[in-house]
């Protein structure tokens, strides 16, 4: 189901503890951790600068991932009021962050309640349920490319076989001739062929999994 339905949407889990935050739109997690505000509202609670992604890798950040679609999240806003958010569904704010970011200001629930049951916001739930939709169908691809990756990677691994193949071809055809050397270029000739076939085998496997 959406999460841009008329309703607001059931209880998530904290992106940090995993306890149900309140169904709302703005929920602060009951153990402190921090607040949600989804993506609907954002508009109205976070300031543009709060919203804008940060730029910077921060390697060190622990990204948490959405409550949503569990997708990990990504960095927004400005140093030290930094907050992580998936652009679908939300934002998460740490309780220790909330101070620099406009959430500060406090959120007037009664106002923000009147907002969502009123048409003022059809057009962001538009928006948003298109988002939605698009990582849904990025998702629902996401094995097709892998397997297609793979089939790449087999064939990027066959080709170089071939080619160790055909130096060692080229190398033992070289072989000096003599009494000692007959034998171990018998040898290494049936090993050469066993190879040849292999090749053609896992060739023929590729081949078909297309």
């Amino acid at each position: 189901m959406s999460a841009y339905r008329d309703a607001p949407p059931g209880p998530l889990a904290c992106p940090r503890c995993r306890k149900p935050l309140p169904p709302l739109e703005v929920a602060a997690c009951t153990h402190a951790c921090g607040t949600w505000v989804s993506a609907l509202v954002a508009g109205e609670v976070l300031t543009e600068v709060d919203r804008r992604p940060d730029p910077v890798t921060r390697w060190w950040r622990v990204r948490a991932p959405c409550p949503v679609c569990t997708d990990k999240m990504r960095l927004y806003g400005e140093d030290p009021g930094l907050l992580q958010g998936c652009a679908v569904h939300g934002y998460f704010v740490d309780g220790d962050t909330v101070v620099y970011t406009d959430l500060a200001r406090g959120v007037d629930l009664t106002s923000l309640a009147e907002l969502i049951e009123s048409p003022a916001l059809n057009a962001e739930r538009a928006r948003l349920r298109a988002l939605e939709a698009e990582h849904d169908r990025e998702m629902a691809d996401q094995p097709r490319q892998r397997e297609q990756a793979a089939r790449e990677r087999a064939a990027i691994t066959a080709a170089t076989a071939k080619r160790a193949f055909t130096e060692k071809l080229r190398t033992a055809l070289c072989f000096p001739s003599g009494p000692g050397n007959a034998a171990l270029l018998a040898e290494q000739l049936v090993a050469l062929i066993e190879k040849v076939v292999e090749l053609e085998e896992r060739i023929r496997k590729l081949e078909a999994s297309r």
